[in-house]
């Protein structure tokens, strides 16, 4: 057992993240487990050396996963679900950007260690510890001008879950995850996901959808 001990479920990103990692080595040909103990993500089947150079070789080598976001359903502005950006923040440059900026080191401390937020990179909403004042208070810069901080590999391995975790566009102003408490497969994962059920022994989280003009973040979670 391996636990990820730099994802938590409570944050939005977190989860995402995690679920990024199970795509990745799904899309590697590798068949390991993840479950839940609470908040933290268990991976079972993988030692930690494999599991960091497998994400980071296929960071440096696929290339598919723009194409793969925008096959997802769009709004009538042409957004997927999670897509929180605005004026000079371009989404699909941050995703092809961030893939060229992470590193194996970054990969290896966001998957281990407690996120601090102290790498300067855009944010693209998901976490709502990364959400600057900038976001949030009147009479700052506006959002997307003002200086970001997150952390970088895990809004990348984010961002590599969506065509798993993004819903549908909808007009509810909220996102809503759950995890599992027995180790699953990726397609186990992906059917738990898709049912929004925690009858595997897990839990439902909810984060509401905040905006200051048109840029959207996650506010922190709560259970459901």
């Amino acid at each position: 057992m391996l636990r990820l001990e730099g994802l938590k479920a409570d944050s939005p990103q977190g989860w995402m993240a995690a679920v990024g990692v199970m795509r990745i080595l799904a899309n590697n040909n590798l068949k390991p487990l993840m479950s839940w103990d609470r908040v933290t993500p268990v991976i079972h089947g993988i030692d930690r050396t494999q599991l960091v150079n497998t994400i980071d070789n296929h960071r440096q080598k696929d290339k598919g996963i723009i194409n793969e976001i925008k096959s997802l359903p769009v709004n009538d502005k042409g957004k997927i679900h999670l897509d929180f950006s605005s004026g000079k923040v371009n989404f699909f440059s941050v995703i092809e950007k961030m893939s060229i900026a992470t590193n194996k080191k970054l990969i290896e401390r966001d998957l281990f260690q407690p996120w601090k937020n102290t790498d300067d990179f855009v944010s693209l909403g998901w976490d709502p510890a990364a959400t600057k004042q900038a976001a949030t208070l009147p009479g700052n810069k506006a959002p997307d001008s003002a200086e970001h901080q997150t952390n970088l590999a895990g809004q990348w391995l984010a961002a590599e879950s969506l065509p798993i975790t993004c819903p549908n566009p909808t007009q509810l102003r909220e996102y809503t995850w759950v995890t599992w408490g027995v180790p699953l497969d990726i397609d186990g994962l992906y059917s738990v996901i898709k049912a929004q059920t925690t009858k595997w022994e897990g839990t439902k989280y909810k984060s509401l959808i905040s905006k200051n003009g048109q840029l959207g973040f996650f506010l922190p979670s709560v259970n459901c």
